[in-house]
């Protein structure tokens, strides 16, 4: 259950493109005519990003990028990770659809840790993927929910919590402290873990990601 929150800094990325337009045309042909990876960083684009990096160890580097719909009027992005093969560009995994605001979600690449992160007012949430070279595909490996939440009467203090759930080791580990906003002093450091079995609804599969904001109520 989501009742934690945490302020996290508003962050729109910076899209470095590296690439040719003769590589963008080609993105743009193999992801369309349905999405569109955009580099006019216009606010409706600006969760638009574009990374390569060799995920499988072949010499070949794979293409991950998050795209917007076409139609400037359906606030959609998708993340597709497509790799050459023979010469030819194709798509060897992509995420589901997913709205898009001013908070996110945001797309981090860190070699072969892909992570999605949605933030909100007080708060901010993730989930990490790790690519399988075996299966050339994104499997989910974490999801990750924190807040804080101003105490009551206010007095300067907050209430923090986080909860991250490791699918590898079915360990939800749970932190909490109270914080002062002037001192930066923590109190009350809690911090526990609990072993529980994945949940049913909650898939592996990029393909069937869910919205970091509000997809995962089931694993807390």
């Amino acid at each position: 259950m989501k009742t934690l929150v945490i302020l996290f800094c508003f962050y729109v990325p910076c899209i470095c493109f590296g690439q040719s337009s003769e590589l963008l045309d080609s993105i743009n042909k193999i992801i369309g005519p349905e999405y569109i990876l955009d580099t006019d960083m216009s606010p409706y684009h600006s969760y638009n990003s574009f990374q390569q990096i060799d995920l499988d160890g072949d010499g070949t580097k794979e293409i991950i990028i998050a795209a917007s719909k076409t139609d400037s009027t359906k606030e959609t992005n998708k993340i597709f990770i497509l790799k050459r093969q023979n010469h030819v560009l194709k798509i060897l995994d992509s995420s589901a659809a997913y709205e898009v605001d001013g908070r996110g979600p945001q797309v981090e690449v860190n070699g072969d840790t892909l992570t999605v992160i949605h933030s909100f007012h007080r708060g901010s949430s993730s989930i990490t993927y790790i690519y399988n070279s075996k299966v050339h595909r994104y499997i989910l490996s974490n999801v990750f929910y924190s807040g804080i939440t101003p105490n009551v009467p206010y007095d300067g203090t907050y209430s923090y919590g986080s909860q991250s759930y490791d699918i590898k080791n079915s360990a939800l580990t749970a932190i909490s402290y109270e914080g002062d906003y002037g001192s930066g002093d923590r109190r009350k450091l809690k911090k526990t873990i609990t072993h529980k079995k994945m949940p049913k609804g909650l898939s592996l599969k990029l393909s069937n990601m869910k919205d970091p904001y509000d997809g995962y109520d089931d694993v807390f």
